[in-house]
């Protein structure tokens, strides 16, 4: 259900960064990212159809696509969708695929592994190009928004449905660390963009 929610909310966003840009180039390339995330929802809605129904939503992920939905610039829907969101995504595709050996599930997850690497190499080139003009005022931007969303991130990088809330406390310290690791490749990614990565506040686990 949250691989559902989350992909029904990348096809608005990725309809959002469709009519955004002004580079014909990235319009081409975001009309195929919206027609992949489609795809994606649509192999969603039929999985959790065989598997009995949609379930339990997570808040936290709820939160998160209200807050790029309503971002004000390009620079920054680019930065936290591609950039932070899907890199920070793809170990949880691979994690999926790795328990579910030699089934539907691991084929999809493999494939959106695929998908999302894309989507997030180009964002990580997309960015760039939006950067290279850009004062320090509006990179610091940056820093303030990934800040705004990184303890909803974690909220929902740690959050489970009640009919998973036993499992969930077993596996949390192994789940901590993966987030941990996740979060400081996160910002080594940005300071590669040329932001000033000092003010970038990782979130407490405690």
């Amino acid at each position: 259900m949250q691989q559902l929610q989350a992909d029904m909310f990348a096809v608005e966003m990725a309809s959002q960064l469709l009519n955004a840009t002004p580079h014909p180039e990235a319009r081409l390339y975001y009309s195929t990212m919206v027609q992949d995330e489609a795809r994606h929802t649509e192999a969603w809605l039929k999985l959790a159809d065989q598997a009995g129904g949609e379930a339990e939503r997570d808040p936290h992920l709820d939160k998160l696509a209200a807050m790029f939905l309503a971002l004000d610039t390009l620079e920054e829907k680019v930065f936290l969708m591609q950039v932070f969101f899907e890199r920070l995504i793809i170990p949880r595709f691979r994690m999926i695929a790795a328990a579910s050996p030699g089934t539907v599930l691991e084929d999809l997850c493999n494939r959106l592994t695929v998908d999302d690497g894309i989507h997030h190499s180009s964002g990580m080139a997309y960015e760039r190009v939006l950067l290279q003009d850009a004062s320090r005022a509006q990179t610091q931007q940056l820093v303030k928004i990934a800040n705004r969303m990184l303890p909803i991130f974690v909220d929902h990088s740690l959050w489970r449905p009640k009919a998973r809330a036993s499992i969930a406390g077993l596996m949390r310290t192994r789940d901590i660390q993966m987030l941990h690791d996740d979060l400081e490749q996160g910002v080594r990614l940005a300071g590669s963009l040329g932001i000033d990565v000092s003010d970038l506040e990782l979130p407490s686990f405690a």
